[in-house]
């Protein structure tokens, strides 16, 4: 039996080939059927001393040889129990010395990536040269995917495939262009069928998912929605050959929009749901560019309050309408969002028609819709959150004015009066907003519905653009606790001009309806990273615009001993820790803090020395957090597999403050 199987070993090996190449920075996967699976790396090691060894270059140095990849089901397995055999087989000549193996199973398509590692001690053996397979199982020997020789030239490809799409390359050029489903959030996976066991594949990735949204535009509801793409770039190399592909994404759409008619006891009447026509989406929610002529209703002056801006509005730049039929009917005000919140900047939003009735009862199916790329939904309600379980979590404008209940509003509701040219805000919605992350597989769909409360609800949707940092926590001295994240924004002031008092907090002097402008303060919304309730109003105001969108962490405000922050991503990233170390009487050196990062982070370079700032009081800045005390680093996250930091501070001492913030990388 056994020579048998030898035999069938050599033949088999004689008839196949599989990649094997060397480690670099992005490792792309090498083919699509049963299985998909990435380079098997080589690694060619000698024994020094006891359990200890050290990589050599050529096998003939080495005692040792180590084969690894990762593996997942590939686009034509069926679901039935499938077992993945890695073997390395070393041999001398055409003969057969050794060989040793390692296996995986899978049973569904869910099961995502796994490691296939086997190692094959050459020591003693005689052997002058190593193969490797993908075989169901050594005793069956049945291929799975091509044979791999390391020392062969042939840089030829089959195919390069991107998401799913084949790309057809321009031979002369070695260039093409695809367009990709619009459910990936994520770079896709970049498949690259290579025809040789030797060839040297790497892949360079240049731009962010997802590529494309919708246009600000308002529609009847189940009317496609157009949009724009970014072009992101990959680049190829097999050997000496480079290709290179331009890749699109399709627009995201809201289909299968059903909304129920507001109506007194309607969850004892016959269904009745609004019309396409009475439920339109408004797409890509912005805050109106106000201008010179129309500075909008946030300012004081009452005589350019008194201007005619019901006619006007609707000629503004970003316009995002709060309903959809009351523009343009003399009988309604003007109803549209100003001062949004960051977090909600870029959104889809429901609107249905004006009404005035309400609810008696709940309806848990009230609102339904299907989406194809991964979202959050917000509900923003006026009569509370009852109707939500516990997966759905309230979100707020994340600063704090101590003195005013009205903290955490996510938008503000502007109503024009036609005739009165009043500008005031409903204060009913945007205090009280909830938020649930509904997740899509790319290429597929998901049915979403949603409860009916006592009041029409604010829909919003918000698809996932920077959601890819999750599981963080800092521990001071031993201690280890949850932080939450948070989206890093600009500060959105109420005048852009204003000087004195210029970082005063906003707050309402009423919780009726009133111009808004009657509030104190001019800082609507900021980020705040710390948590301390006396400190959250500590918001930021200096923030580098390429650092808008990225991820931040409400961590404590003082801090001493270690210090450790841990999270995961799921895509490379450029993680910065801004500190204001060196910069106070007694607070903790800079050169504490390098000893502490290591070697592999650099200081920060954003323009003028203040790296990251936040208020401290009404009219001043705390300017002590600069590049030089600021550091960053990047994380390279290979295809399906996410990435763990830990950042350990030692001996920090004094008033050091750290925040730590979390941007993707675009190249």
């Amino acid at each position: 039996m056994k020579k048998i199987l030898i035999s069938l070993i050599l033949v088999v090996m004689l008839i196949m080939q599989i990649p094997c190449v060397f480690a670099y920075e992005y490792t792309p996967y090498v083919g699509d059927g049963v299985i998909s699976v990435t380079p098997v790396k080589m690694i060619y090691e000698k024994e020094v001393s006891e359990s200890s060894f050290e990589e050599v270059d050529d096998i003939t140095d080495a005692t040792v040889v180590t084969a690894s990849c990762n593996v997942k089901t590939g686009s034509e397995y069926d679901g039935s129990e499938l077992k993945v055999s890695l073997v390395v087989v070393g041999y001398k000549g055409k003969f057969l010395r050794s060989f040793n193996s390692e296996f995986v199973t899978f049973t569904s398509a869910d099961e995502g990536v796994k490691k296939l590692t086997t190692q094959l001690d050459i020591e003693n053996k005689d052997i002058d040269g190593v193969k490797v397979y993908l075989w169901d199982s050594v005793e069956n020997a049945k291929p799975i995917f091509n044979k791999g020789v390391p020392g062969s030239n042939d840089n030829t490809i089959d195919g390069i495939i991107v998401g799913g799409e084949v790309v057809e390359i321009d031979p002369d050029t070695k260039t093409g262009a695809v367009e990709v489903n619009a459910g990936y959030v994520e770079w896709p996976d970049v498949v690259v069928l290579t025809n040789d066991s030797s060839a040297d594949v790497k892949v360079d990735l240049k731009g962010a998912f997802p590529l494309s949204k919708p246009l600000h535009t308002i529609l009847e509801s189940n009317v496609g929605v157009m949009g724009e793409s970014e072009t992101a770039v990959a680049t190829i190399t097999v050997g000496d050959e480079v290709y290179t592909v331009e890749v699109t994404q399709a627009v995201p759409q809201i289909t299968n929009v059903m909304f129920r008619k507001y109506k007194a006891n309607m969850a004892t009447t016959a269904e009745e749901y609004y019309t396409d026509k009475q439920l339109k989406i408004q797409y890509d929610v912005q805050n109106p560019v106000w201008t010179d002529a129309f500075p909008g209703p946030d300012v004081e002056d009452s005589t350019l309050r008194s201007q005619d801006y019901y006619k006007t509005i609707n000629t503004l730049e970003n316009v995002s309408w709060a309903y959809s039929d009351t523009l343009g009917n003399n009988s309604q005000n003007a109803m549209f969002f100003d001062n949004i919140a960051p977090e909600l900047l870029g959104s889809q939003f429901f609107a249905n028609s004006w009404v005035s009735t309400s609810n008696t009862s709940t309806i848990d199916d009230a609102f339904k819709f299907t989406i194809d790329r991964s979202a959050r939904v917000y509900m923003a309600y006026r009569d509370g959150s009852t109707l939500l379980d516990s997966s759905w979590k309230r979100v707020y404008n994340n600063m704090y004015p101590s003195n005013n209940a009205m903290y955490g509003r996510m938008f503000y509701e502007m109503r024009i009066n036609p005739t009165a040219t009043t500008h005031t805000y409903q204060v009913g919605y945007g205090n009280m907003v909830f938020a649930k992350d509904f997740y899509v597989k790319p290429g597929e769909t998901l049915d979403i519905s949603l409860p009916a409360g006592k009041n029409v609800p604010r829909i919003f949707l918000k698809y996932f653009d920077t959601e890819f940092v999750t599981n963080a926590s800092y521990t001071e001295d031993g201690s280890k606790k949850t932080a939450a994240t948070y989206y890093l924004a600009q500060p959105n002031l109420r005048d852009e001009e204003l000087m004195t008092d210029r970082y005063q907090l906003y707050t309402s002097n009423s919780s009726t309806t009133v111009p808004l402008f009657k509030g104190t303060g001019n800082i609507l919304n900021a980020t705040s990273t710390f948590f301390e309730t006396d400190k959250r109003q500590f918001a930021l105001v200096t923030v580098p615009d390429e650092l808008v969108g990225a991820t931040t962490f409400r961590t404590p405000y003082t801090l001493s001993g270690t210090v450790k922050y841990e999270f995961d991503i799921s895509q490379s990233a450029r993680v910065y820790v801004f500190t204001n170390a060196g910069n106070e009487t007694g607070n903790t050196d800079v050169d504490t803090i390098k000893a502490s990062l290591g070697d592999d982070w650099n200081n920060t370079d954003f323009e003028g020395d203040v790296a990251i700032g936040y208020r401290v009081d009404d009219n001043n800045v705390y300017d002590g957090i600069t590049n030089e005390s600021s550091f960053y680093r990047d994380y390279i996250i290979q295809p399906d597999d996410g990435g763990k930091v830990s950042i350990t501070l030692d001996n920090i001492t004094g008033d050091t403050r750290v925040i730590i913030v979390v941007d993707q990388l675009e190249e």
